[in-house]
């Protein structure tokens, strides 16, 4: 065979080779005999191990509020979220996640693998349904990996920051859920947030007192009056915050408040109140302002135009209008001089208390 016959079938034989492992023969295994299954099993460890032994980590402090709960900036409307390495949600969250917040995701993982840097950690966010709980491994993977820990040549020990670059929402849906991975480690947590949606109007009940009303009857055939010391009206009550304003959902700032305790500010408590009379809606109005004291409670003042019955004209009170009249000669006409002030109970809020008085 001539030479350059074993040249051509020294290349074809590696052409072969080639292609065969290009068509999906496996891989070589890694240096040492560790497969890559193994390599994920050693790297989960060490990051649920990391996880463990810095939870108590005193860099968490400096993107978290007090007593370990997660940082809300009002000003900018971001809630800041602090993840453990392994995925899981370090600070103690809000209720809910308020629906014109943005989300500042901060992990605290370890430089030794350089897992602070760029393309190790991701985020993906669904909103909607929260994602299905994944269970990975089974007792037989505990004990591979309490195998593998025993064996770790190193550990990490070094605290460093992995900070998602970009910030997250807001979101206008009802719930969101945060996924964070580390993929060569098998690292995937889902942490679900309900959100609290931006109210632009709040109803409730007022009661409103004001000054007497003068009521006019016949006694012994004669005109006579009487007047309470206070008179109470009932009105149903719509509420609007013309100092607050938020961005919502879509990016957009609009009027409107937050009925979760930790976005609020004292702006928030103050309202401008309509009351129509529950009684007659076409006698009676209300409308005034009002400062939320306590939740679900507020104390109101303004003006009250109603219609009120006072004598016809030509009569007084004292005159003799004969035995057999049994009504006063009356006329209806609006009082738009009348003030009033009152409290108002936040309907939803306070419904569950009353309802112990049907």
């Amino acid at each position: 065979m001539t030479q350059w016959m074993v040249t051509a079938l020294v290349i074809g034989m590696a052409v072969a080779t080639a292609s065969a492992q290009g068509s999906g023969a496996p891989p070589p295994p890694p240096p040492g005999g560790m497969t890559p299954e193994d390599a994920a099993k050693q790297a989960f460890a060490v990051v649920q191990k990391f996880s463990q032994d810095h939870h108590d980590d005193v860099a968490f402090a400096a993107h978290e509020a007090p007593e370990s709960q997660c940082l809300v900036d009002k000003a900018r409307e971001i809630l800041t979220l602090t993840f453990n390495a392994d995925g899981t949600l370090h600070c103690k969250p809000p209720g809910n996640l308020a629906e014109g917040y943005r989300l500042d995701v901060w992990v605290l993982t370890f430089r030794e693998k350089a897992y602070d840097e760029e393309g190790h950690y991701s985020i993906s966010v669904a909103t909607g349904d929260p994602l299905k709980t994944v269970v990975h491994g089974s007792a037989e993977d505990a004990i591979s990996l309490l195998a593998i820990l025993k064996k770790l040549a190193a550990e990490a020990t070094t605290p460093a920051w992995w900070h998602h670059k970009k910030l997250l929402g807001p979101y206008r849906f009802t719930t969101v859920t945060l996924t964070v991975k580390l993929g060569e480690a098998g690292v995937s947590q889902d942490t679900k947030f309900n959100i609290a949606p931006l109210y632009l109007f709040n109803l409730g009940v007022l009661a409103v007192g004001g000054p007497p009303v003068t009521e006019y009857g016949i006694v012994d055939g004669t005109i006579t009056s009487s007047s309470s010391k206070f008179d109470l009206n009932y009105y149903f009550g719509i509420h609007a915050y013309p100092l607050s304003w938020r961005h919502n959902g879509d990016g957009n700032t609009r009027p409107g408040r937050y009925f979760d305790d930790t976005y609020q500010d004292w702006q928030d408590r103050v309202s401008v109140v309509l009351g129509l009379n529950i009684s007659d809606p076409k006698n009676g109005a209300y409308i005034g302002g009002a400062i939320e004291i306590f939740d679900g409670f507020s104390i109101t003042g303004g003006w009250q135009p109603r219609k009120i019955e006072t004598l016809a004209d030509g009569h007084k009170v004292g005159d003799a209008v004969g035995a057999d009249v049994k009504d006063a000669p009356l006329v209806s006409k609006w009082d738009v001089r009348n003030w009033g002030i009152g409290i108002s109970f936040d309907a939803t809020a306070l419904l569950p208390v009353f309802s112990i008085f049907k």
